[in-house]
């Protein structure tokens, strides 16, 4: 939840033709999801981890949120990215800005 800001932030700034975001919901408990979302003003697309179509196996997902920087063609390029350093890659990329 400390990262959603941070998070936040790069979806506003950057065009969705360029980026997209979309969050794997890790649900340790009994909570409702939904409102959940809502209250952390989360406005990415949502998966939810429990859902069995939901495939996060063999991605190393060891804590979260974990980031993947995936190019337009698939190719995994940068993983990790915390705080200000997945806007400053995203700037290094040129990507547009809404």
């Amino acid at each position: 939840m400390k990262e959603f800001p941070k998070i936040k932030e790069v979806f506003d700034k950057f065009s969705q033709n360029d980026i997209e975001i979309i969050g794997i919901v890790d649900v340790r408990g009994k909570i409702d999801i939904k409102k959940f979302i809502k209250d952390q003003n989360v406005t990415w697309q949502n998966i939810d981890e429990k859902n069995p179509l939901t495939i996060n196996k063999g991605y190393n997902v060891n804590s979260w949120p974990t980031t993947y920087l995936i190019d337009p063609s698939g190719k995994i390029i940068d993983i990790d990215l915390r705080g200000d350093d997945l806007n400053n890659k995203l700037e290094l990329l040129k990507l547009a800005k809404k």
